[in-house]
Parts: structure tokens; sequence; C-alpha cells
């Protein structure tokens, strides 16, 4: 699935192309639903980092995410824009065994919610749309860290059993990564990281000793 321009190729040809860079919600506070004062941090310091140089619309759906997002499109002089299929998969508020069979059996949490292969394909799909909507443009996108992870394999050709429980323990809070999306579909350009913070958290650091013996975490 990635893009390989040749040597010589006019960037003409390549077409309109937008810029995404996907964001993860700083880390959260479960006691109430919001950042934690870390978290506050962490989504201030990912604005000001210009690490996004540029850009013109911010999308975010959950509580985390939009909070994050606010901060970043205050940076910028831009408002948050809401999407329904930017929503989230509700980990943290499920059981550690319920978790580990989402990324490992792709059993829903809940007997009505998505699976993890549903849940894939709805990011891609919404990520994609909102991509058409700003050809030659550059937007932020926050969402969750499991969304962040399922939107990349896409990206990247993973195959969804390549995609394990592991990918969300180690993924970070405001961490960014850039992609773009042209006529011959998405392609890398910058992977995950949040190395940009004073004080870098992920997943696996704000889960209870508890989870990380049954997620296989240390």
């Amino acid at each position: 699935m990635f893009e390989l321009v040749q040597k010589g190729e006019p960037l003409k040809a390549l077409g309109p192309r937008t810029q995404v860079y996907v964001v993860t919600h700083a880390e959260p506070d479960d006691n109430n639903g919001d950042l934690s004062e870390r978290g506050i941090n962490q989504a201030i310091e990912l604005a000001r980092s210009r690490v996004m140089p540029l850009l013109n619309a911010v999308f975010a759906e959950d509580r985390c995410a939009i909070q994050t997002a606010a901060v970043i499109a205050k940076e910028y002089g831009l408002k948050v824009d809401s999407r329904s299929c930017l929503s989230g998969v509700s980990l943290r508020s499920s059981s550690p065994e319920q978790v580990l069979k989402f990324w490992n059996s792709d059993q829903p949490l809940t007997p009505k919610g998505e699976s993890r292969q549903q849940a894939r394909k709805r990011i891609g799909e919404c990520i994609t749309k909102i991509a058409e909507l700003y050809r030659d443009g550059v937007v932020a996108i926050v969402t969750d860290p499991a969304m962040s992870v399922l939107f990349d394999s896409l990206v990247v050709g993973r195959s969804r059993i390549c995609v394990d429980v592991e990918d969300w323990l180690e993924m970070g809070f405001a961490a960014c990564a850039c992609y773009e999306y042209g006529k011959h579909g998405w392609s890398t350009v910058m992977r995950f990281d949040n190395s940009y913070l004073s004080e870098p958290t992920g997943v696996m650091d704000t889960l209870p000793s508890s989870w990380r013996v049954i997620l296989g975490g240390p």
C-alpha cells in the first residue's frame, strides 16, 4: 500500500495530495474521563512543538480526543470539527480479559459492539473521507491509541492478524504520525512518535499492574 515515486517523475503527475497528521489523545485520567494534569501539559507541548507546521482543520470525537484537539486547534487559530466515525473503542472501561480477546481473537468488547476488524474498517473509511475533503490541504485527526494503531496497520499494509495487543500497549499518548493521501492511496511520511514531550507516557504506563499480568506487559 506504500506509494513509490519514480526518479524523474513529475510531482504534478501524482495529483492532489492531502497531508494527514494522526494524533493519539494525551494521557487520560481514568478517575474522571478527562485528560490528566500531565496529559494537559502533553497536549500543550504537542501543539507548541510545531511537529505539525501547518493545519487547515482539526478533527476529533471522544472526550479526551476533543480536549487534546482543542489545545491544538487553539494554537493554530482553528475550531475542532467532530465526526462520529472517529469514535474510539472503550478498552479502558472493559476488563483486561475482554481487551485481550478484542486484540488477539477479534471478539467485540460487548455483544453488540464492534470487532477489531470492524473498527479498523470504520476508521480507515472515515479518515479517507476526511482526506478527500481537503485535497492539497493539511489536517490533524485526534483519536484514541487503539484507533490510531488500527489506521496505521491499514496504511502500512499489515494483515489484521498481525495487529495485536502489544501494538496498543506500546502506543504513546500525544504521539503524532504523518500520512499522505493521493490518487494512489495512502503512504506513510512519519511513524508515531512522542519523544518531543518532556514527560512522554503511553498506554502501558497508565494501566493497573493487574492488567499488565493478563495482557503480558512488564
